[in-house]
């Protein structure tokens, strides 16, 4: 299971796709890339990120890239991307989102400590 949020091109991403339980949406690529495909225009291309704290946990893993181009993602691109390399509003809304959607959570694979960090962020 995955949300997909559309992002303003100023990020420099096309989208965000949030696992949003303990299942990781790059198991699932071609159902994401259909989603993807009818929220934005196919023909567009550019970097999609993952937000994978669900299915991975707060790890070094948490966030990764794929390109997407003409409607399909670029498997040789992938890419793990550190949290310091994103703006600060996005990680404060990827916050809000887990927060906000207490089931996401109790869906995922958070140790208590990192449940506990989350609830009181």
């Amino acid at each position: 299971m995955f949300n997909i949020r559309v992002l303003d091109k100023k990020t420099g991403l096309m989208a965000i796709v949030t696992a949003i339980g303990y299942e990781n949406p790059l198991s699932a690529l071609n159902e994401v890339e259909l989603e993807l495909k009818s929220a934005i225009d196919p023909i567009l291309n550019g970097r999609v990120l993952f937000d994978l704290a669900c299915s991975n946990g707060f790890e070094w893993n948490r966030f990764m890239s794929l390109d997407f181009e003409n409607g399909l993602f670029k498997i040789n691109s992938a890419k793990v991307i550190d949290s310091d390399e994103l703006a600060q509003e996005l990680l404060e809304q990827q916050s809000d989102l887990l927060i906000s959607n207490i089931e996401y959570s109790q869906n995922a694979v958070f140790t208590q400590d990192e449940l506990f960090s989350l609830q009181s962020a």
